[in-house]
């Protein structure tokens, strides 16, 4: 973990979960996501940071690329959480979360259309197991939020070697 990201952990004494509520465990680490696009200007300082795991750094930027305005509320969330230089606050999550599910309906139609063409992850199936709607937005990034990659990991096999 790089200085920077170790002081954001540090400062807003994260432990468990990041600031989109998904849970950092060593296969989902927690990464640093420029509040301030790197290519806008933004640099990697404390004041730009925002700490979110692997799973839910992706997850945001599909929001920005889906959803623009959502994005935007998330981003002005990250600036005001990080310009309190205090923790996150139950609040603070409330809107997240809200923001988060306002985009799950919004855009339904879509993410069911690519979440019925992944291969998924036996384990992730096996936590939404049991729900009304399995494949609903919100139990994947519920899934997705427990540090468990929803999609099925392609596994590294050996090339055979071709015999002559």
């Amino acid at each position: 973990m790089d200085q920077v990201l170790k002081h954001l952990v540090i400062m807003y004494g994260i432990t468990d979960y990041d600031w989109l509520n998904f849970k950092i465990t060593r296969e989902n680490p927690l990464t640093y996501h420029h509040i301030k696009k790197e290519e806008h200007g933004g640099e990697k300082t404390f004041k730009n940071g925002a700490p979110l795991t692997d799973l839910g750094h992706t997850y945001l930027h599909q929001i920005e690329m889906n959803d623009k305005r959502i994005f935007g509320e998330l981003t002005k969330q990250f600036k005001r959480i990080n310009d309190s230089k205090k923790k996150i606050t139950d609040l603070d999550k409330k809107i997240i979360d809200k923001l988060l599910l306002e985009y799950e309906t919004k855009h339904e139609v879509e993410l069911r259309r690519k979440i019925k063409t992944i291969r998924y992850n036996p384990k992730a199936l096996k936590l939404i197991k049991g729900t009304r709607d399995i494949f609903s937005p919100t139990n994947i990034r519920k899934v997705m939020q427990l540090g468990v990659n929803p999609v099925e990991q392609k596994k590294k096999t050996k090339k055979n070697k071709k015999r002559y």
